[in-house]
Order: structure tokens, then C-alpha cells, then sequence
């Protein structure tokens, strides 16, 4: 999703604790990855895991809290 600006996840409260819960829910059992581009605005938000509708529901939240944080407003 694009981003109005790259801020570290970690200094991102909500974001930074909704991927820690995604992380404790999944165990072993998958992987989230979250990254900023490194050649545009984007933040972009990976989750694996065994059940395709939490991995969906998952990363729904995560880009849903960083919108909310940092996200550009969509060009028309």
C-alpha cells in the first residue's frame, strides 16, 4: 500500500504489536514479513501461514493499521 512516509514499524505502536500477536498466534507454523520498498512509497505486508482465511483476516489488519498511520491518500 502506498505510504506518505517510511517509519520505522517498530515506531508504530498498533502496527508493532498486531504483528507480534500475528507472530505468537502462528508459532512455527508461518512467517509475517513487513518491509518498505526500497525504490517507492509502498509498505508491503506478507503473511504465510496453514489457514489461507486467518493469513487473509491477518494481513487485512496489519495494512488496515498502517493506512490508518501512514497511509498517502489515494490519488483520483
Amino acid at each position: 500500500m502506498r505510504v506518505r512516509e517510511k517509519i520505522p514499524f517498530d515506531s508504530l505502536p498498533a502496527v508493532s504489536e498486531r504483528a507480534r500477536e500475528i507472530e505468537r498466534s502462528m508459532g512455527d507454523r508461518g512467517r509475517l514479513l513487513l518491509r518498505y520498498s526500497g525504490t517507492e512509497p509502498l509498505a508491503r505486508v506478507m503473511v504465510e501461514g496453514e489457514d489461507e482465511a486467518k493469513v487473509q483476516a491477518d494481513a487485512g489488519s496489519l495494512a488496515a493499521l498502517i493506512k490508518a498511520e501512514i497511509g498517502a491518500a489515494e490519488v483520483i
